[in-house]
Order: C-alpha cells, then sequence, then structure tokens
C-alpha cells in the first residue's frame, strides 16, 4: 500500500507571513508514512531555511529579566560554592563559619551563603542539593537514599527535623 504523508503548517507562530503544504508519496508499505513523521521534518527545514534568508528586522527583541527572589537557591559543598562564585566573580555575602555544606538563598536580591545544618539523628533540609551531594550527606547519617528525576532536590519524603532511623529509606524528586 502507497501512502501520502502530508503536514500543513505556518510560520512564525506568533505573526504568521508564511504558510506552506508539504505532501510526501511513500514507497509501497513504507514504516514510517504519517505527517508528523515524514512533512513535519521537511516543513521545519523549510521554515528555519525561509525564515533565515527573507524575515526582515533579524535584531532578537530585547529580553528583559525581572529580579526575582528566587534566583539564588542552591545548596551543596561551601568550598564548591564559594569556588563557583569566584571563578564567575558574583559578590556574595557569606555567614557560614567554615560550613561543610551550605545553602545559597537572596536577600534583597543579593546571594548570601549560609550554613546547612546536619547533625547525626535528624533529617537536613536538602532541597537545593544535587544527588551526588544527597547521596554523601546521607550515607554519613546511615541512610539510604532513593531518587527520582534529574537537576537539584525539588521535593524530599521526610520532613528537615525529622528523627532519621539507620537504615531508613528516604525518596528525593529531583527537577
Amino acid at each position: 500500500m502507497v501512502y501520502q504523508a502530508s503536514f500543513v503548517g505556518y510560520f512564525p507562530a506568533n505573526d504568521p507571513v508564511y504558510s506552506c503544504i508539504v505532501v510526501v508519496r511513500t514507497r509501497p508499505h513504507a514504516a514510517l508514512h504519517y505527517g508528523g513523521q515524514l512533512g513535519a521534518p521537511v516543513f521545519r527545514e523549510i521554515a528555519t531555511k525561509l525564515y533565515a534568508m527573507y524575515i526582515e528586522n533579524k535584531v532578537a527583541p530585547k529580553f528583559e529579566t525581572k529580579k526575582d527572589s528566587t534566583t539564588f537557591f542552591y545548596a551543596g559543598s561551601n568550598n564548591d560554592i564559594q569556588n563557583i562564585f569566584k571563578t564567575l566573580s558574583v559578590n556574595y555575602s557569606d555567614s557560614t563559619r567554615q560550613a561543610t555544606w551550605t545553602t545559597v538563598s537572596s536577600y534583597n536580591y543579593y546571594p548570601v551563603v549560609k550554613e546547612l545544618a546536619v547533625s547525626k539523628g535528624l533529617m537536613p533540609d536538602v532541597r537545593g542539593l544535587g544527588f551526588k551531594d544527597v547521596v554523601q550527606i546521607m550515607e554519613s547519617l546511615g541512610v539510604k537514599v532513593r531518587a527520582n528525576g534529574k537537576g537539584k532536590v525539588m521535593v524530599q519524603s521526610v520532613k528537615a527535623g525529622t528523627a532519621l532511623t539507620k537504615g531508613m529509606t528516604v525518596y528525593v524528586e529531583l527537577g
């Protein structure tokens, strides 16, 4: 059986100037025969090249960001965080007293490094930490860790300050 795959689109999406239809006739019994599989990639290539060649005013609009106090939500090894800030020449306030683990938050849009309290028998607040750091902390407390996702910890199954028991499992959601 011979199929005819088609895809219709327009661009630029927010203020259309061009529209295009792509029709591809397949070989008999072709495994790929849908418009999204055959026509869409052709449309994308056509749109990309036409847009680059003919759209006037190629200057990208200015993108201004609003200052946001959530910009500084990080946690990790104190040495790592301080090295990153020094490498990037970022001014910050440090109130860690040589702590091993720290968090970075914002105060008046300015990064502030604070000590992350890690004590035997109590669950620390591991939000903002990367998985490698969480594993290191939890293993030092005798706790197992299971993770879902990628990135830094967004949610932890055991509330910070809760008593820990040796061998218990803490689940973290990364994002």
